[in-house]
């Protein structure tokens, strides 16, 4: 009997690893993360994120709170004329370069290579709607 529940066991051990795996896969397809995409380059920073990097570091001694923080900055930026912004446009050009140069180079390495995700079914339900129309006319013309 002991050999018997010994390989049982190892079994069921191989049935959950198993399950544990088709799981963590389905798990990330639903949450949007392709297993595929492992160590896919991050997308660069706007021109916006790249002042607010340095307004933030501007502000780091101050006892200011996150949020009025945010806000002064987004103040800043719509204040900032092109002039003032193209230092920071400038490092985000740069910065869209590298993972530009970055992102090919994954994708020559395999990384990328899954099948495109099935498409979406329509949000709207439009087409439902009008089927269900037909479907009373149809009901309409049966009872005369």
């Amino acid at each position: 009997w002991v050999a018997l529940k010994q390989k049982a066991a190892g079994r069921g051990k191989l049935r959950t690893l198993t399950d544990k795996n088709r799981y963590d896969a389905e798990m990330a397809i639903y949450k949007g993360k392709d297993p595929n995409d492992a160590g896919k380059p991050k997308r660069p920073q706007s021109a916006y994120f790249c002042f607010l990097a340095d307004f933030r570091l501007k502000m780091k001694g101050k006892d200011i709170d996150h949020k009025e923080i945010i806000k002064m900055a987004g103040e800043a930026w719509r204040n900032l004329d092109d002039n003032e912004k193209k230092p920071f446009e400038k490092l985000a050009q740069k910065e869209q370069e590298k993972y530009e140069q970055a992102l090919s180079d994954w994708r020559k390495g395999g990384g990328g290579a899954s099948p495109s995700k099935k498409p979406k079914q329509e949000e709207n339900g439009d087409e439902d709607e009008e089927d269900e129309e037909e479907e009373e006319d149809d009901d309409d013309e049966d009872d005369e």
